[in-house]
C-alpha cells in the first residue's frame, strides 16, 4: 500500500505539472496540467503521510467548479479515511476553497508513517463531450490548483 505524499504543515502545494505533478494522486485523475489536475471520474482519492502523528489540521483545497451551462451544478463530498470531512455545492465561476478539519485519530497507522486517503466523491461529474459536442472525454468536476494543510484552530 502507498504512504503517500509527504505533507508539509503550512506549505501551499501547486498541483500538476510544475507542482507536485501526480505525487500522492492514487485514481480517478486526468493527466497533470499546467498547475492542475482536474478529475477524472466520480471518485478521486489522494494519498498523504508523515511519520510523526499529526495533530488536528485543516486540509484546504483551492480550484474551480466544472461548470458547462447555466443550469449544471458541481457537488463534492470529502471522506478522510472514510470520516465525513463535509459537503459543498458549486454553481458559479469562481475559486473555491475546500476546507476540512482532520482530527488526529482520523490518520492510519502504517507502519512508522501515518496515512489520510483522502476521497473526493463528485456524483455530477460530465463529459464535455456529452454537453457541448467537444472531444473530451473525462469525467469532469474540480480543477484542483493547490492544497496546503495547516494547524487546525
Amino acid at each position: 500500500m502507498s504512504t503517500g505524499f509527504e505533507i508539509r504543515v503550512g506549505r501551499v502545494e501547486r498541483l500538476g505539472q510544475g507542482g507536485i505533478g501526480r505525487a500522492g494522486l492514487v485514481s480517478g485523475w486526468s493527466d497533470t496540467e499546467d498547475a492542475h489536475v482536474w478529475n477524472d471520474g466520480a471518485t478521486a482519492v489522494m494519498i498523504f503521510g508523515q511519520r510523526a502523528r499529526p495533530p488536528a489540521l485543516t486540509l484546504r483545497v483551492a480550484g474551480a467548479a466544472y461548470l458547462p451551462n447555466d443550469t449544471h451544478v458541481q457537488d463534492i463530498a470529502i471522506y478522510v479515511n472514510g470520516w465525513w470531512g463535509g459537503f459543498w455545492r458549486m454553481d458559479e465561476r469562481i475559486t473555491y476553497v475546500l476546507e476540512v478539519r482532520i482530527e488526529p485519530e482520523w490518520w492510519l497507522a502504517r507502519g512508522d508513517r501515518h496515512v489520510a486517503h483522502i476521497s473526493f466523491v463528485m456524483p455530477n461529474a460530465a463529459r464535455p463531450s456529452d454537453l457541448s459536442g467537444a472531444r473530451d472525454q473525462r469525467r469532469l468536476a474540480f480543477c484542483f490548483r493547490t492544497l496546503e494543510f495547516c494547524a487546525a484552530t
